[in-house]
């Protein structure tokens, strides 16, 4: 068997693009969903102070019935980012983005052990 050292990988030309574009891939990744996390943090908040408005507001009906009405709509269509209408965009798919990376790459190097 030819076995090649770690130097010679890790300097290899393909590698290096290889890694760059990940680190690339992986930072844009990061930057959407933590605006998909700020987005539903921000909906959370809009929803806290539309809940505060309508208590305030509980001696004048017609703008407590207005503040009502817009919380019962924004519970009904909740304000959230979606990936092809399913996959919520949150700070919890980093952590799943990880670990589905992480089992594949076990994975793969087990099957180079075998082969």
């Amino acid at each position: 068997m030819n076995y090649f050292s770690f130097q010679e990988f890790l300097y290899a030309p393909n590698v290096i693009d290889y890694i760059s574009t990940l680190t690339l891939y992986m930072s844009i990744k990061i930057l959407i969903l933590v605006g998909g996390q700020r987005f539903h943090n921000e909906a959370d908040i809009l929803n806290q102070n539309l809940a505060k408005l309508h208590n305030l507001l509980i001696t004048r009906p017609e703008c407590a019935r207005s503040a009502r009405a817009l919380s019962r709509r924004l519970h009904a269509a909740p304000l959230r980012v979606r990936l092809q209408r399913a996959l919520p965009v949150r700070a919890e798919l980093l952590t799943d983005m990880f670990a589905v990376v992480l089992n594949y790459t076990i994975i793969l190097l087990q099957f180079n052990h075998v082969i």
